[in-house]
């Protein structure tokens, strides 16, 4: 489909609101903001406390430190379906892969957004053909223990953004790196319950040679995740895995404030700067305003169905509230999988799945992800 750059400015404008305190975001590589997996999207954007998701690249590398199997996942949100444009839409590939020797767990990931394809002008404003607009991430991260209950972990992606090609007026392509901090706690004394804090996308602005630079959406989240039923059979002393049916349900609670910050000509302070002084470059209650509270719960449940065989499901719900960005769309979504044994060797796979609800004239009404995690464990 040919547009003017209708992708990327429809897709500016809908998260134009996470994150800045004093107004909507002035972030570049928006996409990065893009929650990746059906798991998360379905429970209101929560995600920086679990431990059992392969996209913990995206989310928390810390919690690679927990994870102990081969797994891989694909996800695909088609973006702003109001819209009805085809070619607007964001994929999302990860692996994750223990390494016992060295006592942690590795993981790469590769984004890719498609804004559609776009008319290009000349200097004259005559139409000289089309193009097609991207932008794009790769990462390799590291997760390990610490200490039994710790796990610190470290990403670092290079970044691509294609928006318009070099031989168009008004050239905006630009390439740059981040890195992504993260920590995630499971208390020894609480089963089923995880604290999580990251940092992520620091690195410097991206320059499209036109304009002031871009600075990246630098941004920081703290939540915890707590299976409810878990804690309190870890508190009883039960053990639910010996039962032939287990159920759980988790709750989810984050917040995060997007750490960017622009001087009085509109140019960004280095992230190391940003880091500070985004918190007081407006009044204290626009600061307040701009975190973000997200919500989400899981209900979920396993059936030994045979002694090869174990069945799941789980359903879940979720919102967040974004103030200054007048978002507070709910979300829900379901997961079906199963597990197989056999003498040498453990396979699994998930089917999960998320949309989004929101106000009819939110172009976010109706975004759907769809994910797949295919997983294996050698005996």
């Amino acid at each position: 489909m040919v547009r003017r750059g209708l992708g990327v400015m429809l897709l500016a404008g809908a998260l134009a609101g996470t994150a800045r305190a004093d107004g909507p975001s002035e972030a570049g590589a928006i996409f990065l903001k893009l929650v990746p997996d059906a798991v998360s999207a379905g429970m209101g954007e929560t995600g920086v406390a679990r431990w059992d998701n392969p996209a913990a690249v995206w989310w928390n590398p810390g919690a690679l430190g927990f994870q102990t199997r081969i797994e891989g996942y694909y996800a695909n949100t088609d973006l702003l379906p109001s819209f009805n444009l085809p070619d607007l839409y964001h994929r999302y590939a990860a692996a994750v892969y223990p390494v016992p020797a060295w006592g942690a767990t590795l993981g790469g990931h590769f984004i890719y957004t498609s804004y559609g394809t776009t008319e290009s002008r000349n200097e004259n404003n005559n139409p000289a053909g089309t193009f097609h607009s991207y932008e794009l991430a790769a990462a390799v991260a590291g997760g390990a223990r610490v200490h039994p209950d710790l796990g610190v972990g470290l990403a670092f992606k290079y970044l691509g953004s294609h928006l318009s090609p070099q031989s168009t007026a008004g050239n905006k392509t630009s390439q740059g790196w981040a890195a992504d901090l993260g920590a995630l706690y499971r208390p020894g004394w609480m089963q089923g319950l995880g604290l999580g804090a990251t940092l992520t996308n620091i690195g410097p602005s991206l320059d499209y040679g036109i304009g002031p630079e871009k600075p990246l959406p630098q941004n920081l989240r703290l939540g915890l995740s707590c299976d409810v039923f878990a804690a309190l059979a870890g508190l009883a002393g039960a053990n639910l895995e010996a039962e032939p049916f287990i159920m759980g349900w988790v709750v989810n609670a984050e917040f995060d404030k997007e750490l960017v910050d622009l001087r009085e000509d509109r140019s960004p302070r280095p992230f190391y700067q940003a880091l500070f002084t985004a918190w007081s470059d407006d009044d204290p209650q626009n600061e307040k305003d701009g975190i973000i509270r997200h919500v989400g719960m899981e209900a979920w449940g396993k059936l030994r169905a045979t002694p090869d065989l174990l069945l799941r499901a789980a359903v879940r719900s979720g919102t967040y509230y974004d103030i200054l960005g007048d978002r507070n769309p709910s979300s829900q979504g379901f997961s079906l999988g199963a597990d197989f044994s056999t003498p040498g060797l453990d396979f699994w796979y998930r089917f999960d799945y998320a949309q989004l609800s929101a106000a009819h004239d939110n172009p976010l009404d109706k975004q759907e992800t769809y994910g797949l995690v295919l997983g294996l464990q050698l005996k």
